[in-house]
């Protein structure tokens, strides 16, 4: 049987029942570009791609680590940082973001947030970090790994320095990839005024958004 194309080729048609093959000219140009995007995004990452591929369909590795979602990843956590260096202003914190440093072996670190408190003496450098969740004890883990790499920059900002602080702490703040807010972050958020209903859920609804919009690029290439 034949079926008359959009543009008026003819194609072959064989039933409802099977597959379609008398797509267009254009159908087809879509589906090309999309499999070229797709095998683009592979191959920037290729090596780390094959060295993963067990990993390839499970939901931690889509959201966390596929060298083919970086970009969106990247997006997610600057949307993430964001909201929270917003709330911070509100709080008449002093906010800098994507702030250098040099640690006390001279190496260069780039900070995620400096909040400094109205008496601009007191300061915390905040780490966050969206991980997929896989443990209890995982938001305490990353606090600790984040502090590793931070706290060796303190000296950095002492009163020398043009931030002057006398007190600086260091946190790590982990946030699930599938919008859980650990306890230990929530904790934190209580700690600087941040611990209501509304803004917490905000934060979640956040990462799921853009979680969403990796996999959807992961499974179709949007």
């Amino acid at each position: 049987m034949k079926r008359q194309g959009e543009q008026g080729e003819m194609q072959e048609y064989e039933g409802e029942d099977k597959e379609e093959n008398w797509k267009t000219k254009e159908t087809r140009q879509v589906q090309n570009k999309k499999n070229i995007r797709r095998t683009r995004g592979i191959e920037k990452g290729e090596g780390e791609y094959k060295e993963n591929k067990g990993n390839a369909k499970k939901l931690g590795h889509v959201l966390g680590a596929c060298p083919y979602g970086e970009t969106l990843r990247i997006h997610r956590h600057h949307v993430i940082r964001t909201k929270l260096v917003d709330a911070l202003k509100k709080l008449k914190y002093t906010v800098y973001e994507e702030v250098h440093g040099t640690a006390d072996n001279g190496s260069n670190r780039r900070i995620d947030i400096i909040a400094i408190s109205e008496s601009l003496s007191q300061g915390m450098i905040i780490d966050p970090t969206i991980r997929f969740e896989t443990y209890k004890g995982q938001p305490e883990d990353v606090h600790e790994e984040k502090r590793a790499i931070y706290v060796p920059t303190i000296l950095y900002y002492r009163p020398k320095d043009k931030y002057q602080l006398h007190d600086i702490s260091v946190t790590g703040l982990m946030f699930g990839a599938r919008g859980t807010i650990p306890n230990f972050s929530s904790q934190f958020c209580k700690t600087l005024g941040l611990l209501h209903k509304s803004f917490l859920n905000e934060l979640a609804l956040l990462i799921v958004r853009e979680s969403v919009k990796l996999l959807r690029n992961y499974l179709y290439g949007l």
